[in-house]
């Protein structure tokens, strides 16, 4: 069973929200190979990732904890479908859990290029200034502001910070690179 996770990797960290690609080496006997990917927390397992992909070493995940929270106890399996009794785990990495509330903008809004509306977030146990990313399908677009104070509120004037437009997009609050973080719903940005 020559299958080996290669990332994530010991002790890396991986961000809920945030795409990663998870890469392990591929069993490169034929093309009809088929694998599936299964998330645990220490011993326990969490979630299936992906029930059935080919075996081509690698998939693009939008990282999650599944409610597990953050931890440094997490790992991937991956299970040969085509032959019974295969799969190994991974090394065991971390998950920061981005769990702080951006209750605006929400989930299948619209939010046209050049208008203002407010990004909303719940400012319990935060610093006094926060950041704020543009990510469009997991992916970082660009910072929209470093230093926003930390309100509750701020009022944006929508822009796409590259020539990307469509549906979605959401809203990351940094604080640090450890720290309280969180998501915006996914919602659309429109020319």
């Amino acid at each position: 069973c020559p299958i080996e996770i290669l990332a994530p990797s010991e002790g890396q960290t991986v961000i809920t929200g945030q795409r990663f690609q998870l890469q392990w080496r591929p069993l490169g006997v034929s093309s009809n190979i088929k694998v599936a990917l299964h998330l645990y927390k220490g011993s326990d397992f969490r979630y299936i990732l992906v029930p059935v992909t080919p075996d081509d070493g690698a998939y693009d995940w939008i990282a999650s904890d599944f409610s597990g929270g953050s931890a440094n106890d997490y790992r991937i399996r991956i299970m040969d479908l085509n032959q019974l009794g295969c799969s190994q785990f991974g090394d065991f990495f971390s998950i920061h859990a981005c769990a702080t509330p951006v209750t605006s903008p929400v989930t299948d809004e619209v939010w046209p290029l050049g208008t203002q509306h407010a990004i909303t977030w719940d400012t319990t146990g935060l610093p006094d200034f926060v950041e704020f990313d543009l990510y469009h399908e997991g992916n970082f677009v660009c910072v929209l502001d470093r230093q926003v104070p930390n309100t509750g509120a701020y009022l944006w004037t929508v822009t796409r910070c590259t020539s990307v437009f469509g549906r979605e997009f959401q809203i990351r609050l940094v604080t640090t690179t450890d720290g309280p973080c969180g998501f915006s719903g996914r919602f659309d940005l429109i020319n």
